[in-house]
């Protein structure tokens, strides 16, 4: 699950990933559609991710799952 927040910053980051690590969520990402940096989270553990990386806009996105292991996204070249 991928979010962009331009506005929604705290929202996408607190109540939406509770939300998502609830329901099993493997892997969710929150971009900073102003900072251009970038919340990985995996392991979702009840209403909780395990594991949250706060990425640079000078980081690459990669997916987790081994089907989408080709696919990256720099950050600094986002919209």
């Amino acid at each position: 699950m991928i979010e962009v927040a331009a506005s929604s910053l705290a929202y996408d980051r607190g109540r939406k990933a509770t939300f998502y690590a609830r329901h099993g969520v493997r892997e969710y990402w929150v971009i900073d559609a102003q900072e251009r940096g970038a919340w990985v989270h995996r392991v979702p553990m009840e209403d909780v991710y395990r594991d949250v990386a706060e990425l640079s806009r000078d980081a690459t996105l990669r997916p987790e799952a081994a089907v989408l292991a080709a696919v990256t996204v720099p950050i600094a070249e986002l919209g």
